[in-house]
């Protein structure tokens, strides 16, 4: 059926029949929803305290609301969405497809036509429904303890005009002027449990669970909490201090390098370098993959070994290692005097692992 005929049904209609209309529907309706939870911090699982939620629905406008038929009933308690600990959203078990807006539309004769046609609810100007859900739990599978964020998520539709045949009151599906969903604010609970009987509350502290002031971090180990010390090199938060090191800093040592005496800027080719080994240090240990000077990686061969090699640069009879730097990698600039290389030592039982630091003299020349 186009369009033309559509309108001249629909003009017939309101002509013979009993005709109901209201003015055009603002854009945005002038539908409020408001969800309020009795609390922000639960007991995990404790049936004595129940997330109870009040859902509010108001027409705030000055014009009553054209919508789809049984608005008013739909089960507003499904129509919730959580965000767990994880990130993941938490629908309700019971939402299937009869629960959100669609279906088939329903064909009524008008004249000699047919329309497709949806029923519709009229919400008067200052209607009001207060949905109260004693737990939300009964819905909603909430079974970890941490931060959950939830919101409502109603399907909404609005129509400009309806009009009234003997079998109630319709609206043609395509006279719309809003489809979508009305969206409450989000809301932010806690659920608060002691998994691990280290005796803090995780996520948050709570006086139910431990009269502790601060909570725990990590509600699956016992050996993880404020009041523990921290581990060093176990990769955990022992303590829940973040600012607490984990692992300690190798030891800094600082080697003898040598160098050429000046430096061109502009230069290309590479840049020899010799870290010498004394009766303390063996240069051999270094890592040469670890070495930068001057922000620059070593050269590499042609199946990217590093271009290194072991000599007694010094003539002291101890192995010293020289390394190769591209020049054009090197960050000297007109005015430096001086060369640092930094690298660390090969992590082998028995050899400590350090960190390397050789400063040496240079004349930068343009």
């Amino acid at each position: 059926m186009n369009s033309s005929i559509r309108s001249l049904a629909i003009s017939f209609v309101l002509l013979v029949l009993a005709r109901v209309e209201i003015g055009a529907q603002q854009s945005s309706p002038t539908l409020s929803v408001h969800l309020v939870l009795s609390s922000a911090k639960y007991l995990m699982g404790e049936p004595s305290d129940p997330i109870t939620a009040e859902l509010t629905i108001k027409n705030t406008g000055n014009q009553p609301i054209v919508t789809s038929a049984g608005f008013s009933q739909k089960p507003f308690h499904l129509f919730l969405i959580f965000v767990g600990p994880d990130g993941k959203p938490i629908t309700a078990a019971e939402a299937g497809e009869g629960v959100h807006e669609g279906g088939p539309p329903k064909i009524v004769p008008v004249g000699n036509a047919y329309l497709q046609v949806e029923e519709i609810e009229i919400l008067p100007i200052g209607f009001q429904k207060i949905i109260t859900i004693p737990d939300l739990r009964a819905f909603y599978n909430l079974d970890k303890a941490g931060r959950y964020t939830v919101h409502a998520l109603i399907p909404f539709r609005t129509y400009a005009t309806f009009f009234t045949l003997e079998s109630g009151n319709f609206a043609s599906i395509d006279a719309f002027n809003f489809a979508g969903a009305l969206q409450t604010e989000t809301v932010r609970l806690s659920l608060i449990a002691d998994a691990d009987g280290d005796g803090y509350a995780f996520p948050e502290p709570d006086s139910r669970i431990s009269g502790l002031p601060v909570p725990d971090c990590d509600d699956n180990s016992s050996a993880v909490n404020p009041g523990m010390s921290e581990i060093i090199g176990d990769g955990k938060d022992n303590d829940c201090n973040p600012t607490t090191p984990d692992a300690v800093e190798p030891e800094t040592l600082t080697v003898q390098i040598r160098i050429p005496g000046t430096f061109k800027i502009g230069a290309r080719g590479s840049f020899p370098v010799a870290i010498l080994s004394s009766a303390t240090f063996d240069a051999t240990k270094i890592d040469p993959q670890s070495i930068v000077v001057e922000d620059a990686h070593i050269q590499v061969k042609g199946k990217g070994a590093p271009l290194a090699s072991f000599e007694d640069v010094n003539k002291d009879g101890r192995l010293d290692l020289v390394v190769h730097v591209p020049r054009e990698n090197m960050t000297l600039a007109a005015g430096d005097n001086q060369v640092v290389l930094t690298g660390k030592t090969i992590e082998l039982p028995g050899n400590p692992n350090l960190n390397i630091r050789g400063v040496a003299t240079i004349k930068v020349i343009p």
